[in-house]
């Protein structure tokens, strides 16, 4: 794997399985820009350690909001009962995605 070439193989990736346009995609488009939410966005996330040869376990998906799945009504109605803030975690972008490939080929950066 090039370094200059992660980010457009990410890209190319991405495109591919959701679907999409590559040319719209940057290093800022989050999975939820592009609806990819909840259990899809963990599935794309594994396919991606899968295609990008990263261990899982590496990728620690409770660092970032990945939204609630699609057809989700009664979570956000509990949270709010609850008194629950909203979910002030970063959404997972496309670069996120590059460095974690980075981080776990430091010879690349």
């Amino acid at each position: 794997m090039e370094n200059i070439a992660i980010f457009e193989q990410i890209k190319s990736f991405i495109a591919e399985k959701c679907e999409i346009k590559e040319y719209i995609l940057t290093k800022e488009t989050s999975l939820k820009d592009i609806d990819i939410y909840g259990d899809d966005a963990a599935e794309l996330v594994y396919l991606f350690a899968i295609k990008f040869n990263i261990d899982i376990d590496n990728i620690d998906l409770r660092e970032y909001n990945l939204g609630p799945e699609p057809l989700d009504f009664i979570t956000p109605i509990l949270s709010f009962l609850k008194g629950e803030s909203r979910n002030l975690k970063p959404s997972l972008t496309l670069g996120d995605l590059e460095k974690i490939v980075l981080r776990n080929f430091p010879h690349l950066a």
